[in-house]
């Protein structure tokens, strides 16, 4: 019989940590191994899909569609994929002040793989560089009664005073409904450039929403429409820009009607929750069977220029964005 020692206790001790610390560090070993395998057949596959160019790709639709006279970069990196499967893009927003665009701020977005947890956020770099613009409606949709007009006396006396050699952008309501063709008819004998077009799509007549009253000025928090987007619909990562003018009204239209039916098809949970664009089903049925109705725009160029929109007596409501030096051709 072997005899028991002190010695022999430390041998068979050390023995046993060795033996422990090396299949600890196998197992680690092995979970790195695995995460490493999982995490680029995520990566594989992500890029594979392009599921990461398409949730940016309608991401920009809906900060054009719902922030007026701010533009988006369609050429931009993707979003990037965590091991959690959720997606993070920041998406360089810029704001079109005469010929010239500036990044004026930065969207902060997660999609998760459940799109309830989504969330977005929007940062600017200045205060107010999203622009204080205000549309109000020219009747209300629940009995056709008129709106009450908004007075602009104030920002045509401050546009007086202005250097001719600057540049603005500038927001307006009318006073009765347009087509997007008519909005851009009134503005044709002008030297300036249409931003963006505040649409009705049915708020409060064919569904609720959100809105505010001052006296009988009514708002409601509503969509626009923008310049047209077409991507390539393999890639998501390249495309064509119709802006809103006379020539392209209709393609920006046809696009727009287009981007939301893709929308659409991705379910309810994704518009509402990942892009924020409740009743977005409503808005689309509506504008199929009604067409584009608008009441408003964003126009940006000289202050010369702006100034003689003065006299155009469908117009009220008309509120100042940015001024710049002039950036003119």
């Amino acid at each position: 019989m072997t005899e028991w020692t002190e010695a022999k206790e430390k041998r068979i001790l050390w023995k046993y940590r060795f033996s422990l610390t090396f299949r600890v560090i196998r197992i680690l070993l092995g979970i790195f191994l695995l995460y490493v395998l999982y995490n680029a057949s995520i990566h594989l596959f992500y890029d594979y899909s392009n599921s990461g160019e398409k949730n940016a790709y309608y991401a920009k639709l809906a900060i054009e569609w719902k922030y007026p006279a701010l533009q988006t970069d369609f050429h931009n990196p993707p979003a990037d994929i965590t091991p959690l499967l959720t997606q993070s893009l920041e998406i360089p927003v810029s704001r079109k002040v005469g010929a010239e665009a500036e990044n004026v701020g930065m969207a902060d977005i997660h999609k998760t793989i459940f799109p309830w947890f989504s969330s977005q956020s929007m940062e600017f770099f200045e205060h107010n560089q999203q622009g204080p613009f205000t549309f109000y409606l020219p009747e209300n949709p629940r009995n056709g009664e008129p709106a009450t007009f908004i007075d602009s006396d104030q920002v045509w006396e401050r546009l007086d005073k202005v250097h001719e050699g600057t540049v603005a952008d500038l927001a307006f309501s009318t006073k009765s409904f347009h087509t997007p063709e008519e909005m851009s008819e009134l503005l044709a004998g002008y030297d300036v450039d249409i931003e963006w077009m505040a649409l009705y799509t049915g708020e409060l007549s064919d569904f609720e929403i959100g809105y505010s009253q001052s006296g009988g000025a009514l708002m409601v928090n509503g969509i626009g429409l923008s310049a047209g987007r077409e991507i390539d619909k393999q890639t998501y990562q390249s495309g064509a820009t119709y802006p809103l003018s006379q020539k392209n009204i209709g393609q920006s239209k046809d696009l727009m009607l287009a981007n939301m039916k893709n929308i659409l098809d991705k379910g309810m949970p994704y518009y509402k929750h990942f892009l924020e664009l409740p009743h977005l089903q409503e808005r689309y049925t509506y504008m199929n069977e009604h067409g584009f109705d608008v009441y408003g725009a964003v126009v940006t160029g000289p202050v010369e220029e702006l100034l003689k929109l003065r006299e155009e007596s469908q117009l009220h409501g008309v509120s100042l964005g940015e001024l710049e030096y002039w950036n003119w051709d």
